[in-house]
């Protein structure tokens, strides 16, 4: 497999869409998936952006990797596209994250629960993806 061909195949096995909540809750999906934040937006990644409305973080790629001799380097990145995964449907994003995105964080067990869960819902989507891709190499 080509460097080209292995980066569309990453590329497409991380940009896979699909709602991360349990087995029980998916009839009220919404069937839109969106870039769900695991940074608030509202809150957190505002607060650190720069008057551009970008932060630094990383995007990491072969072909960046291959450029800069496997060194990786923060890139700007816009909030709206900073932290985000696609990994829940519009309206459980909305439904479930509402208490951190909507309100002042005042580290209530509520708020505090739901950031771990966001956190490992992505991390759960990243391992998936990476899986699927490992699959593929066999």
């Amino acid at each position: 497999m080509s460097r080209g061909e292995a980066e569309k195949v990453t590329k497409g096995f991380t940009s896979q869409k699909y709602c991360s909540v349990p087995e029980g809750m998916k009839e009220h999906c919404s069937k839109k998936i969106i870039k769900a934040h695991t940074v608030s937006k509202s809150g957190c990644l505002a607060e650190i952006s720069d008057e551009t409305n970008h932060v630094l973080g990383l995007k990491p790629s072969l072909s960046s990797l291959n450029k800069n001799s496997g060194i990786v380097h923060l890139e700007k990145i816009g909030i709206n596209r900073a932290s985000t995964f696609g990994g829940f449907c519009s309206f459980h994003d909305k439904e479930l994250f509402s208490p951190i995105e909507d309100n002042e964080f005042v580290y209530t067990e509520e708020q505090c629960f739901l950031l771990a869960y966001r956190a490992v819902a992505k991390e759960q989507y990243a391992k998936q993806s990476q899986s699927d891709f490992v699959e593929l190499l066999k």
